[in-house]
């Protein structure tokens, strides 16, 4: 991953860090990725700006899910799917966009489809996750 060249309009430093964040996506460590793409999100601006927050929103989904917290999964997914699927069909920053999103809808569906409570402390811990299965971030071939 860390001979990708910044595609146009990204800087080292900013493309070393959003690098860094798909690595800790990658490897499942989703609230790390979420805190080291809060670091560029701030900074960016236009359809960067909503790649960063849809990265983000995703990173938050997943790690939700990994916490048994259903009602988590469900609100910001939705959030996910609007800010990602709002960058278009195609790809951004080398990232097959819709590709990502059916990998993490895949992997959450048991916590859309459950019916949640008003409780804000109903967990499901039993929620099925298998790390060799998670969505990952893969970078298109030129």
């Amino acid at each position: 991953m860390d001979a990708l060249e910044p595609p146009n309009g990204f800087k080292e430093e900013e493309w070393a860090t959003f690098l860094e964040g798909v690595r800790l996506f990658n490897d499942c460590r989703y609230f790390e990725a979420h805190d080291v793409w809060e670091e560029i999100w701030d900074l960016a601006s236009g359809p960067r700006r909503d790649l960063y927050q849809g990265l983000i929103h995703a990173a938050v989904t997943m790690e939700h899910y990994l916490r048994g917290n259903p009602r988590g999964v469900q609100g910001v997914w939705g959030m996910t799917v609007a800010r990602l699927g709002g960058l278009g069909a195609g790809q951004m920053a080398g990232i097959r966009l819709n590709r990502l999103l059916e990998e993490i809808q895949r992997v959450i569906r048991p916590a859309l489809d459950m019916e949640v409570g008003r409780s804000l402390l109903q967990r499901q811990p039993d929620l099925p996750f298998d790390a060799a299965k998670a969505p990952a971030i893969v970078f298109a071939t030129p």
